[in-house]
């Protein structure tokens, strides 16, 4: 090889490594919520990081916001002025534009900006906030803890779903769907009836349609709630069916919803319950497929029980802690074979009432076949995680104690990315190793489904020097670490490979 050709592979190698990390100092401030990934056809493209700089005057502050692809090259950035008490809620990319959606704490109002690939801004929204479940809502964000929906949703290609609280109502839903311009093309509210409390979530969208969950209260402290299925069509908002999360037997709690165009059906899935009992509060009789027409009529389901089809794959070192635990589902996963992958995290309830806490336990994958019968259960040991919990919260059930837990990262789970061709993942979680006679430390765990259709680990021990470290889903086999340090007021990300 000749000298010219080294210095060439040398500079490659020098570019190729030195574009794996991006340092931006100046940062005064740094939230969880202020990175986030772009996604496209479920591969990560690059990421939008939304930095809170030196301050412009007494009431404002410099913003920097910043889209890198997915080596963490920067492709654009812009400036924005905007009051000490801006907050970054939420960010999309739907293919063809970007949307971020805002929040003044001070002002208790939002604004939803969409941007071009180039950062130009497209569009501009504001809505100040007068609804008091909404506005506690966005304070209880601005607090650090994580929102339990979505509230900004991309559509490929089209637009932004926006799902908020209709400000004239007691808590009733909003969905406004906006082009890439953020010109409002419709906007569907929560019917005048007797739940006044009727909140609307993200159940799935494509190009054709668009799925909320529904959530249905009379008071806002009630549990006693009834599920629905809305299905709109994308281009003009209009009602395709609206139908319990029923079937003649059962009770569903919603997991997932995808849609056959080749059968024109809806297939939805999710845990089962008796019809007398309460789907927020009690543990399910198990998972159930259901598939709908296009007017929301059962057509079929199917039940894997827990008693009598699940139980019996668990292992013989498993089956303790099985029957003493409940379990979160965190995410589902539809492999190209056709195969649903259920992951989630064992949770048990414990200690006196004035230190309530939920001890968090192993990860637990749960394998369906294409016809959703259950093939497999992965049990995947780790730590135990024990989070502490508010004074009395020992009243609540262990499943509404699992969705506070969940709200500010008490879960271990961190996301989960799969391959672009959709025949493997990764699920990714945070164990803090506690080996006898060593000083803890953070372990990047990594459950990953291979091409030879077997899941393998590997631990990653997080080097850290910094007070806080976050963790992203990244392009395939990596993730992306950022490290913030206050005293120099500098944020550090870097691209880890996984071992795999």
């Amino acid at each position: 090889m000749n000298k010219s050709v080294l210095i060439l592979v040398f500079i490659f190698c020098w570019q190729l490594s030195s574009a794996q990390t991006l340092s931006k100092t100046n940062v005064t401030d740094v939230k969880l919520r202020n990175t986030g990934a772009i996604v496209q056809g479920g591969q990560v493209k690059g990421y939008y990081n939304f930095y809170n700089l030196e301050k412009q005057d007494r009431k404002n502050n410099n913003y920097l916001l910043t889209v890198t692809d997915e080596n963490l090259r920067e492709i654009n950035s812009v400036n924005i002025v905007r009051p000490n008490t801006y907050l970054l809620i939420e960010g999309v990319f739907n293919g063809d534009s970007f949307a971020f959606l805002f929040y003044d704490v001070r002002a208790k109002s939002l604004e939803l900006i969409s941007y071009d690939r180039t950062l130009k801004e497209a569009g501009k929204v504001n809505k100040e906030i007068t609804n008091r479940f909404a506005g506690a809502t966005y304070a209880y964000i601005a607090q650090g803890h994580e929102p339990m929906q979505a509230f900004l949703v991309a559509v490929p290609n089209k637009g932004f779903v926006y799902y908020g609280i209709k400000e004239e109502s007691k808590s009733d839903y909003e969905i406004e769907f906006y082009d890439n311009t953020l010109k409002r093309v419709w906007v569907n509210y929560g019917p005048k009836d007797d739940f006044d409390y009727e909140n609307a979530a993200e159940a799935f969208q494509n190009d054709q349609y668009v799925g909320s969950l529904v959530m249905k209260r009379t008071s806002i402290f009630s549990t006693d709630v009834d599920f629905e299925l809305l299905v709109q069509n994308i281009s003009d908002g209009k009602q395709v069916f609206r139908v319990p999360m029923a079937t003649a037997k059962y009770k569903l709690s919603l997991a997932d919803v995808s849609f056959d165009k080749e059968k024109q059906q809806f297939i939805v899935f999710g845990e089962y319950f008796n019809k007398d009992e309460n789907v927020i509060k009690s543990k399910s009789q198990g998972f159930i497929t259901v598939v709908l027409d296009m007017q929301g009529k059962v057509i079929s389901e199917k039940v894997n029980a827990w008693k009598t089809d699940i139980n019996k794959l668990v292992a013989t070192k498993d089956k303790e802690t099985f029957e003493d635990t409940d379990i979160l589902f965190h995410e589902f996963i539809r492999t190209n074979d056709g195969q649903v992958f259920a992951i989630g995290e064992q949770y048990k309830k414990s200690g006196p009432p004035m230190a309530v806490k939920l001890n968090v336990y192993n990860m637990v994958i749960f394998q369906f076949d294409a016809d959703f019968s259950i093939k497999k259960v992965h049990v995947f040991e780790k730590d135990k995680n024990p989070v502490a919990l508010p004074p009395g919260m020992l009243v609540t059930s262990s499943k509404l104690l699992s969705y506070i837990a969940k709200s500010f990262g008490g879960f271990d789970f961190v996301f989960s990315q799969t391959s672009a061709d959709n025949s493997t993942f990764v699920v990714t979680y945070i164990n803090y190793d506690r080996e006898k006679g060593e000083k803890g430390k953070n372990v990047l765990g990594s459950v990953i489904y291979t091409p030879e259709k077997v899941f393998t680990v590997d631990k990653l021990p997080l080097v850290r020097k910094s007070s806080s470290f976050f963790i992203y889903r990244a392009k395939e086999g990596y993730v992306l670490v950022n490290e913030y340090f206050p005293k120099e007021k500098r944020m550090d990300s870097r691209l880890e490979k996984l071992n795999y």
